[in-house]
């Protein structure tokens, strides 16, 4: 008989793991390749060899589990094995359905996570407070679930060597854009699509010192056009909408797109995509769809030299309606 590497205490977990749920081929239907991971889980042999397990290589200990795309089918409650596998660092569980199952604050007790992804997988209700104990936090995917101030606050202020974040429909209605300043300065990349996010984007994360990735999309946020981060690599911004503005003015004119010799002299190598944008009043920047790479000095002069100019014409506008 071989030797095991595998924990008998991590292989019954996730025995027991993989017997909790069904398997659906329907509920990965976003994935581009999907399949059921754990079939091949098998007792009495040895789950280091498993599909989507990562082990430690000296004791054997579970510390990756990626079963993303698994055709996962069922509830995710407190009690699941899952949450005895206590020296994960990597759990993946994006694109399956745990049933609009909450998620459970046990997961605040896998205190060595530094990657945790729980995209697309039918989660609902409250991120639980206990999410902010995983103070490795490396990486934090979210989705259409809500997060509480408090929660938010401890999260920012705990993990303090996060550099990524995804929050993809996660209602932030309750809160105010200015929390975001505690972002550690280890963040390199920040995404936020549609999370009913209200007020004016602090700018001051722009400056953080290693931000190489923004995307915002579908927010209502004033969103700042100057001080930019020099380390900015990327940015997306997809119908934000400045919520003090109005949403009746006309589009700019055609803008002619810049050549790539027109900022040669900055030391930045720059691309873009403009797929149409307009503005609200008094510089309400709704953006259709924009993608930057590198940092676009000559998108803020363009956003300088119109806005006074819509400004003054929607001025008129009113006085010469109030004659």
């Amino acid at each position: 008989m071989s030797l095991q590497l595998c924990s008998h205490y991590d292989r019954l977990a996730l025995i027991q793991f993989k017997n909790s749920f069904s398997l659906n081929s329907d509920v990965s239907y976003r994935c581009s390749t999907s399949y059921p991971k754990t079939k091949s889980w098998k007792e009495g042999g040895d789950c280091c060899d498993w599909d989507g397990v990562t082990c430690d290589p000296v004791i054997g200990r579970v510390i990756g589990l990626d079963l993303s795309c698994s055709w996962l089918y069922g509830s995710l409650d407190s009690n699941n094995s899952l949450f005895r596998l206590s020296r994960l660092q990597k759990l993946n569980l994006a694109h399956n359905n745990f049933q609009s199952s909450e998620i459970s604050s046990e997961f605040g007790k896998l205190e060595s996570l530094t990657h945790l992804n729980l995209s697309y997988s039918r989660f609902s209700g409250q991120v639980p407070s206990e999410l902010s104990y995983l103070s490795k936090l490396i990486s934090l995917h979210l989705y259409v679930v809500e997060v509480e101030v408090p929660t938010l606050r401890g999260l920012l202020q705990n993990c303090t060597v996060v550099q990524e974040l995804f929050f993809y429909g996660v209602n932030m209605s309750l809160v105010n854009p200015g929390l975001l300043m505690n972002l550690s300065s280890s963040l390199t990349s920040l995404h936020l699509h549609s999370c009913d996010l209200l007020g004016k984007f602090p700018g001051d994360i722009l400056l953080l010192p290693n931000l190489q990735l923004l995307q915002l999309t579908r927010l209502g946020v004033d969103f700042p056009m100057s001080n930019w981060s020099t380390t900015l690599r990327h940015l997306e911004l997809v119908d934000l909408i400045d919520p003090t503005c109005g949403n009746d003015g006309a589009p700019p004119q055609s803008q002619s797109m810049p050549s790539e010799e027109d900022d040669s002299g900055s030391g930045f190598d720059w691309k873009i995509i403009m797929m149409g944008y307009s503005f609200g009043l008094v510089m309400g920047l709704s953006v259709g769809y924009i993608v930057f790479s590198g940092r676009p000095q000559w998108f803020v002069r363009m956003l300088e030299q119109y806005g006074p100019r819509k400004a003054k014409r929607s001025t008129q506008r009113r006085r010469g309606r109030r004659n």
